[in-house]
């Protein structure tokens, strides 16, 4: 069963205040059904939440929102898929903005399916993926500005990831993809057993840390794609190819 947010115009959602919503695993949301309209859900303040079971399509043939503030937190299931700017027109964001706003992921996530995505993690706030892949698409954007990314699944990225200042944090055992990765400002962290990711090149300057650490591996280009001009780069029990 549909659950649309916005279908042909308009619509949206506000939990405030503590408020909880939780829709069933048989309810797929999409926000921004339709071409031309658009869906937002609003999550503000502690203890405030939406438990999606279903499927999400954030931005189906529209626009579609999810903003997360003061506290307020979002749970995707296992076993179901997000997915930000889902056709070729659709457009998806999602905003976690503030020391105490969560996203957990149990489940599969695209940002940019064949349209745009774009996940902004910022102002201490927090993505927690859980289980499966987090897969950024050829129109698809992750930001971190000054907040959280806790990857305990693989990173596969298509688009562009911009960290600039907070941290991203990548284990799980699996391997992943930086791709198109800007770095600024925070720290990279890839640890655990079996846990790999793989960059272009990386170059470190003041402000800056990266820690391969507990068995991780951090696979670059070529000798050539690693520049420490400041910063730090920390082997703890971690492996570094060039």
């Amino acid at each position: 069963e549909d659950m649309r947010i916005g279908n042909s115009g308009t619509g949206k959602v506000a939990i405030t205040s503590g408020g909880s919503w939780t829709t069933s695993a048989a309810a797929t949301a999409r926000l921004g059904a339709n071409d031309g309209a658009l869906g937002t859900v609003s999550i503000d303040g502690t203890n405030s939440k939406w438990t999606a079971n279903g499927f999400a399509y954030v931005g189906d043939e529209g626009a579609g929102e999810v903003n997360l503030t003061n506290g307020g937190s979002w749970t995707t299931a296992g076993g179901k898929t997000v997915y930000l700017g889902y056709e070729s027109g659709g457009a998806g964001a999602v905003t976690v903005n503030g020391i105490g706003s969560l996203w957990t992921s149990l489940g599969t996530t695209h940002v940019g399916y064949n349209g745009s995505g774009v996940v902004s993690i910022v102002n201490g706030g927090e993505l927690t993926v859980e289980n499966n892949a987090l897969t950024i698409g050829a129109q698809g954007t992750l930001n971190l500005y000054g907040g959280t990314v806790i990857l305990h699944a693989g990173l596969t990225n298509n688009g562009h990831v911009d960290l600039d200042g907070g941290a991203l944090t990548i284990s799980g055992g699996l391997d992943s993809t930086l791709g198109d990765f800007s770095f600024s400002e925070g720290m990279l962290t890839v640890t655990g057993a079996d846990t790999a990711a793989t960059a272009n090149s990386m170059t470190l300057v003041v402000g800056q840390t990266i820690r391969v650490s507990n068995g991780g591996t951090l696979n670059l280009a070529s000798a050539k794609a690693l520049y420490v001009i400041g910063g730090e780069l920390e082997l703890a029990s971690g492996t570094l190819n060039l």
